[in-house]
């Protein structure tokens, strides 16, 4: 269960804005990040919470985005990093292949929805990173693979004159757009851009996203 917590690094990324307000004490920072620690104890610890971090897929990426994030919160950054130089290895290295895919995602029957669900999960660890003074958004495995690779991948796909070859029985050309939109944010290449407006009806689908939070985190 821990996958429905996937979003918590921009949860915590947002609560660092209501730092400094009357409404948010030091009481209220301090028992949030003695909750969030021993939370991430408990993924690293307990009998259930590993399980998580032996999976290849989403689950595993996400839960290291979600302890990276914590420790950061917490003043952590020795073990963010450590985390995240692990999580590299573990999960970008070992689950990108060096032309792109993502193949622990490639056998699920929604395979281009967690293929960019996991990319989503790949660009926290490397938002994380570069506050822990990690660049993962560059860093190229010995193999080739690299996010920037994944994100290549994946881009064409937006235009529905590229059939998507593997299965996926709830296609959707739109849910690129906010993986395009944090590319753009990232490495500042308009093909992202043009890779997001490549999607079929896409002023309608803007104007629709844009609502969505985790979009405003990825734009910032």
């Amino acid at each position: 269960g821990t996958i429905d917590n996937w979003r918590w690094p921009v949860m915590i990324d947002a609560i660092r804005l209501l730092d400094g307000s009357d409404s948010w004490t030091h009481e209220d920072r301090a028992a949030l990040v003695t909750w969030l620690t021993e939370y991430s104890l408990w993924l690293r610890d307990s009998e259930l919470g590993p399980r998580a971090g032996l999976m290849w897929n989403n689950h595993g990426t996400f839960l290291d985005a979600q302890r990276a994030s914590i420790a950061l919160y917490a003043g952590d950054t020795e073990t963010a990093k450590q985390i995240l130089e692990r999580s590299w290895h573990v999960r970008i290295d070992h689950g990108i292949e060096a032309d792109g895919r993502q193949l622990y995602e490639l056998d699920r029957t929604r395979s281009y929805a967690y293929s960019l669900f996991n990319l989503r999960a790949y660009y926290n660890l490397a938002a994380l990173g570069r506050t822990a003074g990690l660049d993962l958004w560059y860093q190229t495995a010995d193999d080739g693979s690299s996010l920037l690779g994944a994100t290549e991948y994946l881009a064409p796909y937006g235009d529905p004159a590229n059939r998507w070859p593997y299965q996926d029985i709830t296609f959707d050309p739109a849910r690129l757009m906010p993986v395009m939109r944090w590319a753009y944010a990232a490495y500042g290449d308009d093909r992202w851009l043009e890779s997001a407006r490549s999607i079929p009806d896409y002023e309608a689908t803007a104007a629709r996203w844009p609502t969505h939070p985790v979009d405003i985190y990825h734009i910032f």
